[in-house]
């Protein structure tokens, strides 16, 4: 066989091989009289013997076969013979893509089928290439190889084949075996781990299934209390018309363009709760959001000051339905505080007692919140870097530029005095004047550290119906309950101790537990949800990334057959150069050199 039959237009060089001997000078020869009746048979003998004086002339002839050689070995010959490969290496992409029903019955399905062809005779091993590269079983008989692959089903996480790939090439490093990755490659690059195992001359084939499909997903959440907001993306070429609901009941309808996001704000109930998309499509696994809500408790804002009097931030506070406010001096301040929010306000670098700085520090390390509103001995207390700011002295009032955020989006803060201060690495500013940050926030351990650059004596921001609102957005954020409840998959929860865990797919024993599957985990008395969120996964498009030239593409059939390529450009340049050799000594015994 040829690798690149094109260069056979070379032997067109032999052509001009033989004109140039056809012309080149031959002895003079003289007609004699005596002979005239001669020359009519020479002519017929010399048109007879023409073809047989150029198969007599050596030189001629090796000229002839070294070029016809040198053009073969451009060509590229190859012969396929029969390798038997002591190991196989099968990575099976398991991710949530794989599940798509663009083919019948499903691609991971479609994939299984061709991943079984491999397994015949030698050892194999499987890689699930999921969000973690898992090794299912190493170097199994075809019997038992058979048998737990046909176990195998597609996940609801991402994948990485890179991690997957390189893991397969430490294993097939010294050993004589061959690699198959088979996956739709969707939202995949893998140039890195092609090159290395490339390098590494590992034999590999790559088989992609999926044609491609419509799709509209679910692709990011956020669950806050008693609330779900989501986008839900469209990668069809259409609009869409995407509705979404809990419990069976439509609740919102959007039109989606086509490439966009649509977002939804769904009340959700203490529990679990589904959230599905309709109309159904190629991909089932982004058409679900699976919510787990704890149970609605009061929350406790505990508010510390030199003095405790009625003051705008306990009376927007105890406007809040669930919400419990205590008021403590720093005096009496508790040590280990019972709330999820410790609010600051009302003090000099005075009031607080030795020792009470290092106690909130703790409290916003195991997951409180803590705030500081701003007071002018600020700038010479002691907070432990508590602060997500350097603050100093107070500057004049002015407006202020206000990020767009959950926390901040439509309020309107005034004008008033706040400290002048500088972000530190790490915080967050959501409110900017003119010298600093006035609203900024950072986390410390579990918890969150928020300053608040004003107070109500230096402006009005207490004076707008903004102020209210902006205390309870403040304590739904701190609200982590529904957060440490809700996850993404992929996602490992260790539990300390070994523990029975009703999964979506079954009961499990384990004391890491590994969200593979979207839905609901239940031990002892805690439910959490798992769930996709991931673009790149929700597009199930197909692109054929993989055979981008002929190498690659020629390795897919060759392997397939379970056959090697043995390339023999080599064995004929030797041959053309012992030919040119035999050339050169052939015109040295002839005297012509």
């Amino acid at each position: 066989m040829l690798e690149n039959p094109s260069s056979m237009v070379l032997l067109l060089l032999l052509l001009p091989v033989i004109l140039v001997y056809l012309l080149k000078p031959k002895p003079e020869t003289r007609r004699m009289p005596s002979l005239m009746l001669l020359i009519s048979p020479e002519k017929k003998r010399r048109f007879r013997s023409f073809f047989g004086t150029i198969i007599r002339d050596p030189l001629l002839l090796i000229q002839l076969a070294a070029i016809t050689i040198l053009v073969i070995s451009l060509v590229d010959p190859y012969i396929l013979s029969n390798t038997r490969y002591e190991n196989t290496v099968i990575i099976l992409d398991n991710s949530a893509s794989m599940s798509a029903t663009d083919v019948s019955p499903d691609r991971f399905s479609q994939a299984v089928e061709i991943a079984s062809e491999y397994i015949k005779n030698g050892r194999t091993s499987l890689i699930l290439a999921g969000s973690t590269p898992m090794l299912v079983y190493k170097d199994a008989d075809s019997e038992k190889a058979i048998r737990d692959l046909k176990e195998q089903k597609a996940g609801s996480t991402g994948t990485d084949l890179n991690e997957a790939m390189m893991l397969a090439a430490q294993m097939l490093e010294k050993n004589n075996g061959r690699l198959i990755v088979i996956s739709d490659f969707s939202g995949q690059d893998i140039t890195y781990a092609r090159k290395t195992i490339e390098a590494r001359n590992i034999p590999v084939e790559y088989r992609q299934v999926g044609i491609g499909g419509g799709n509209a997903g679910i692709v990011e959440a956020s669950v806050g209390n008693l609330y779900v907001k989501f986008a839900v993306k469209n990668y069809g070429a259409f609009e869409k018309i995407i509705k979404t609901g809990l419990d069976g009941r439509i609740l919102q309808t959007l039109v989606i363009k086509p490439g966009s996001k649509g977002f939804f704000n769904l009340p959700v109930h203490p529990g679990k709760n589904t959230i599905f998309l309709e109309p159904q499509d190629d991909l089932q696994a982004d058409n679900f959001l699976y919510v787990s809500m704890p149970e609605l408790l009061k929350t406790k804002v505990l508010i510390l000051s030199d003095k405790v009097e009625k003051n705008p931030v306990s009376i927007a506070l105890n406007s809040i339905p669930d919400v419990q406010v205590d008021e403590e001096t720093y005096l009496r301040a508790p040590r280990k505080p019972d709330h999820s929010i410790v609010i600051l306000r009302n003090y000099t670098k005075d009031s607080l007692l030795p020792g009470t700085i290092g106690d909130l520090r703790s409290f916003t390390e195991d997951g409180g919140m803590l705030v500081f509103e701003a007071e002018d001995d600020l700038a010479f207390m002691d907070t432990k870097g508590l602060l997500p700011v350097e603050v100093s002295g107070r500057a004049k009032p002015s407006r202020f530029k206000v990020t767009k955020t959950d926390l901040t989006e439509g309020l309107e803060f005034g004008i008033s005095g706040y400290l002048n201060a500088t972000l530190k690495d790490g915080a967050v500013a959501l409110v900017r004047a003119p010298d600093g940050p006035v609203i900024a926030y950072w986390n410390i351990g579990r918890g969150r550290v928020v300053y608040i650059g004003m107070n109500d004596r230096w402006g009005d921001f207490h004076l707008q119906a903004s102020y209210p609102i902006f205390w309870y957005r403040l304590i739904e954020s701190a609200y982590p309950a529904a957060e440490e409840q809700n996850f993404k998959t992929g996602t490992v929860l260790p539990l300390g101790t070994p523990k029975t865990v009703a999964a979506p797919h079954g009961n499990i024993e384990t004391s890491d537990l590994y969200l593979g599957d979207a839905g609901f985990y239940t031990f002892g008395e805690k439910t959490v949800a798992a769930n996709l969120l991931d673009e790149k996964e929700s597009d199930i498009s197909v692109e054929n990334v993989l055979i981008k030239d002929i190498k690659y593409r020629d390795v897919e059939k060759t392997l397939s057959a379970n056959v090697e390529k043995t390339h023999l450009n080599v064995l004929f340049s030797i041959v053309a150069i012992i030919l040119l050799a035999l050339e050169l000594y052939y015109l040295k015994r002839s005297g012509d050199i």
